[in-house]
């Protein structure tokens, strides 16, 4: 069942309203999820909860840049749509762009387009969101593959099939980096309203993404085209410090927190279960706090050693901040797979009848607490949690790729440094050797 995208109202970038004509919610399970989700959103930012007030436009103290590791992914409790980070990933790659894309600008087009759409984004309260998944090409009636983008008097006409996050039904604006040529690397930037006429949203049919946005010759205004035919310098806005680095600062932050979660769930569920004394189960838990702090030490580190680039804007140290977003794929994943074992035969428990007293009732209310403990481990291993972790390899890349990134950008002056001082050690430590050897003998 497909959905209309739902109009903004203008309420922190949220579309929280119903609108006439949309498909009645009680008629789709995603719907009604939905209906859900803008009730608790909108409780939320009744509270003054608003993440435009704490997210810098570009961070000018190191303060500011702790508060990158914030944002809307944070929405209750990190219990919304919005937690899988993907708007935090939109506006922080905005904001990089907006202080450091003079640098690539010889004519001012870009820099002036982004720092427009960012005014435009902050003062309207519109949420952008970050599809990092790659565009589909619809098919002609003969099967052939039509062009992603055309060209038009007003700007580009955009064609084909989007897998987006969840975070989709709630932001105003898609952030896309599309390929002009078939099986080619993207070489285009647009940032599109969510809500276009020809644009429909709905459920994801391939099952790699939660949603699909189907777009059907979708006009891309000329000044929400940030690059095109230059996949060079998509790759670089993408990817490459200055202008990514606040960005995969504040992803980072995120997979810290995801991680911390991990190990206190894992924990919580040995511990009710009394297996935390078995040396295997022990030794890998004892694993995971070692990497989980590991993580922590890096990140402090990017934080702790940030520096003020030209400009003012403060960015984190690139060294730790790498090595951590290269290290946490793999223990998200390994720390999610441990949550069976350590849960053993709880993780299917069921929830108890309510509304006894007594002894009874703290029964039931430890088996409740045993219970949610269950269905969290559950979500985390077949659920919806377990959905993003492979959301973040599809979107962020393989063990492979987050250690190629990492190691690009470590120091090779470092290294030569340290082979250096080996071999002057060896170098001395023989020639030492050497010399005490030729005394014993002279003696």
């Amino acid at each position: 069942m497909s959905v209309r995208p739902w109009p903004h109202t203008g309420q922190a970038g949220l579309r929280l309203e119903e609108a006439e004509g949309e498909p009645p919610l009680r008629q789709a399970k995603e719907l009604d999820g939905l209906r859900q989700e803008r009730r608790k959103l909108a409780d939320w930012l009744r509270k003054g909860e608003d993440p435009w007030e704490r997210f810098p436009a570009a961070p000018r103290s190191r303060g500011e840049l702790a508060a990158l590791k914030g944002g809307w992914h944070e929405a209750a409790d990190g219990g919304s749509l919005l937690q899988g980070g993907f708007a935090d990933y939109a506006l922080a790659l905005l904001s990089g762009w907006d202080a450091f894309g003079e640098a690539l600008d010889e004519g001012g087009t870009f820099s002036r387009r982004v720092r427009a759409i960012v005014r435009a984004l902050r003062e309207e309260r519109r949420l952008p969101v970050y599809a990092p998944f790659p565009l589909q090409p619809e098919r002609t009636a003969s099967g052939e593959r039509a062009p992603l983008l055309q060209p038009s008097a007003d700007g580009l006409l955009l064609t084909g099939v989007q897998p987006v996050p969840a975070e989709a039904l709630l932001a105003a604006e898609l952030l896309l980096a599309v390929p002009e040529q078939p099986d080619g690397p993207p070489s285009a930037l647009l940032l599109v309203p969510i809500a276009s006429p020809g644009a429909e949203l709905g459920p994801w049919q391939e099952g790699d993404a939660a949603l699909e946005l189907r777009l059907r010759r979708v006009l891309v205004p000329q000044e929400r085209v940030l690059v095109q035919g230059d996949a060079d310098r998509v790759r670089l806005l993408l990817s490459e410090p200055p202008f990514a680095g606040l960005a995969d600062f504040q992803r980072a932050a995120r997979e810290l927190e995801r991680l911390g979660e991990l190990a206190g769930l894992a924990f919580a569920l040995a511990e009710r279960g009394g297996r935390t004394p078995e040396l295997e189960l022990g030794s890998r838990l004892g694993l995971l706090v070692q990497r989980l702090e590991t993580q922590r030490a890096l990140l402090l580190a990017a934080e702790r050693e940030a520096a003020a680039a030209p400009g003012g804007v403060w960015l984190p140290a690139e060294v730790p901040l790498y090595a951590a977003l290269a290290e946490s794929g793999a223990a998200l994943r390994e720390a999610a797979a441990l949550l069976p074992e350590a849960a053993g035969w709880r993780i299917a428990v069921p929830m108890r009848s309510a509304g006894r007293s007594g002894a009874a009732a703290s029964a039931d209310a430890a088996a409740s607490e045993e219970a949610a403990l269950a269905e969290r481990a559950r979500c985390w291993t077949s659920g919806r949690r377990a959905r993003e972790l492979q959301l973040g390899v599809l979107a962020w890349g393989s063990d492979e790729q987050r250690a190629a990134a990492s190691w690009s950008r470590y120091p090779a002056d470092r290294l030569r440094g340290l082979y250096r001082s080996f071999w002057q050690s060896w170098e001395a430590g023989r020639t030492d050797g050497s010399a005490q050897r030729r005394k014993g003998e002279d003696e």
